[in-house]
């Protein structure tokens, strides 16, 4: 494991020249994930990522946080003990960052809000604003396929809107409808204050965590069902993707349709996994979003995957 770090002497960087000015990239990188801004416990960011590459058998890609601030001890040791984690001392949300940290190999981008903002009482939404000039620089020049792999947080909800190019005027109130918006729907935008609500409606049910971490997981451990007084408790609903097979698709005019077939096959249908059409952004982006409780009149499409609940054989 090394620590990359820029205009630091402690540790020799890897770096590679970049056209006759002074600037820099890191070399040797590639598919890797660049964190702008680093994460309170690197640690815990971390997991989710190696839990993936344990699963699939493959490799963690590369991950390399890049802050001008200096990390703390705590953080240096997780970066140090991690294998291919490194950091790169420069400002997190300015475009320069953004290229020396080899954008153009890269698979994913996770844009934090800068925190050192949160406290100005005059301009509440100046917390997000790195985010989404970050996002936009990224739209508006040479990068644009890579805004498509963008991860970001948001603080305020009301900030969605500086994030779309096709906002009418007057149309902004509707735009910042944060669950409405397909780059939140797709998981490109991260809401705290919807995270926030998450846990404080928790402490009244908290079976709201449960039902949410099987959802967001599938892992099907995480519902459990007591079977009353039964020794054993009953087995737990899977949750599945079911591809829509031509023959159904041929014989379902909506998804009511689809519903009502799938029900007589045993599965729970409870949402639609459809790809997401901006074509103004990412014209060839498979990203897919989640369609919730969708009506019963929406047309399928060819490329829809249903999400729906199993119940295991006995």
């Amino acid at each position: 494991p090394r620590l990359l770090q820029h205009r630091l002497q402690a540790l020799e960087p890897v770096l590679k020249q970049s056209g006759p000015d002074p600037d820099c990239v890191v070399a040797d990188l590639a598919g890797h994930v660049i964190v702008l801004g680093t994460p309170t416990d690197i640690e815990e960011f971390l997991k989710p990522l190696d839990h993936h590459a344990q699963r699939t058998g493959v490799s963690r890609p590369a991950v390399i946080f890049v802050n001008d601030a200096t990390p703390n001890d705590v953080q240096v040791s997780n970066i140090k003990r991690a294998s291919d984690c490194y950091f790169l001392e420069s400002s997190p949300l300015n475009p320069v960052s953004i290229e020396m940290a080899n954008i153009e190999t890269c698979s994913r981008i996770v844009m934090f809000a800068d925190t050192s903002l949160e406290n100005d009482p005059d301009e509440p939404g100046l917390i997000d604003a790195g985010v989404i000039f970050a996002y936009r620089f990224l739209k508006q020049n040479r990068y644009r396929e890579k805004a498509c792999r963008c991860v970001m947080e948001l603080v305020e909800d009301d900030n969605m809107s500086y994030l779309r190019d096709d906002v009418a005027e007057g149309a902004t109130q509707i735009a910042s409808r944060i669950h409405t918006q397909p780059l939140y729907a797709q998981g490109q935008v991260y809401s705290t204050s919807i995270c926030t609500t998450l846990l404080v409606q928790a402490f009244y049910n908290e079976d709201i965590l449960l039902i949410a971490s099987s959802l967001l997981t599938s892992t099907p451990d995480y519902i459990t069902h007591t079977g009353g007084n039964a020794e054993e408790p009953l087995p737990s609903p899977l949750l599945v993707h079911v591809e829509i097979t031509p023959q159904d698709k041929a014989s379902c005019a909506n998804y009511g349709d689809l519903f009502k077939l799938y029900l007589g096959r045993g599965l729970m249908p409870l949402a639609l996994y459809r790809v997401c059409e901006e074509p103004t952004d990412c014209p060839e982006s498979e990203d897919r979003f989640v369609v919730t409780n969708p009506s019963k009149d929406l047309p399928l499409r060819d490329d829809d995957i249903t999400i729906a609940l199993e119940q295991p054989h006995m």
